[in-house]
């Protein structure tokens, strides 16, 4: 639904089943009614509401993640509940067969300011992984060998 006008979603229906959704480049303002809407759907793992009014706030992730706190990925950023599916949307541009099969993975720009150690393991052919652009990183995570880190 991204770039349609939409500047109210009370009145939009979606699916129980809804785990992403793209609302991006709309007119969406009211902080409050979007939390509400976005409370009915239980299965929402990742949201985008980047070009939304409502989004231009500096604490916008704080706050929404506070609220939701299931949300995995907002507006791009990993939440701190991040678990193996963020990798799978974000491998998904590369069509791998399976997260297994992921070879390269590219999570810069995301302020990920830690990345928990057995979400790389689910990733047993990962042999390029750029982190470029992640200033609060911690920047201990194990690499294995053939593995390059951008």
């Amino acid at each position: 639904m991204d770039e349609y006008g939409v500047e109210n979603i009370d009145k939009l229906e979606f699916g129980k089943d809804v785990e992403q959704l793209s609302l991006w480049s709309n007119r969406i303002a009211n902080y409050d009614n979007l939390v509400v809407k976005l409370k009915t759907l239980p299965n929402l793992k990742a949201v985008w509401l980047n070009g939304n009014p409502v989004a231009d706030s500096p604490d916008f992730f704080a706050k929404l993640f506070s609220d939701l706190p299931h949300l995995q990925l907002i507006n791009k950023q990993l939440t701190p509940s991040a678990t193996e599916w963020v990798f799978k949307v974000i491998a998904q541009d590369k069509f791998p067969a399976s997260l297994e099969d992921t070879l390269s993975l590219d999570l810069s720009g995301r302020k990920i300011e830690n990345l928990a150690p057995e979400l790389l393991e689910k990733l047993p052919r990962l042999r390029e992984l750029d982190l470029s652009g992640n200033a609060h990183l911690v920047s201990s995570i194990y690499l294995r060998p053939g593995m390059s880190r951008t």
